[in-house]
């Protein structure tokens, strides 16, 4: 294998790790701005952004942030829709709560209040 070729592989390597790094940090940015904790601080931090004349949409951190602006009014568009849908999805929503306490249970963790059967 020549030396350029070991070259290209490590560079490939480093980059897909640094790049799935920065996903998975992506990700958990965005998982979080569902918590309903935190729906106040980012409806502050978007409203302050929207006044902002200067606020440039296009920066990684801006994106990222309109990201998950956009996954959290996702989250709250639930009671819009029909009551069967919407019934649905809340009955999908309790279960998902309730597995994670059946497995935080499983490892002996502390359950939350919203997560025990």
């Amino acid at each position: 294998m020549s030396s350029r070729t070991s070259q290209a592989e490590t560079f490939l390597r480093t980059s897909a790790k640094s790049t799935s790094k920065a996903s998975g940090n992506k990700i958990t940015k965005m998982v979080i701005a569902t918590d309903m904790a935190l729906h106040f601080d980012y409806l502050k931090q978007f409203k302050a952004f929207v006044a902002n004349e200067d606020a440039d949409p296009t920066t990684d951190e801006n994106k990222l942030f309109l990201m998950c602006m956009t996954l959290h009014v996702s989250d709250l568009t639930n009671p819009t829709k029909q009551w069967n849908e919407s019934y649905m999805w809340t009955c999908l929503v309790y279960e998902e709560f309730f597995v994670q306490g059946d497995h935080e249970k499983e490892l002996g963790l502390p359950v939350g209040d919203l997560n025990d059967r």
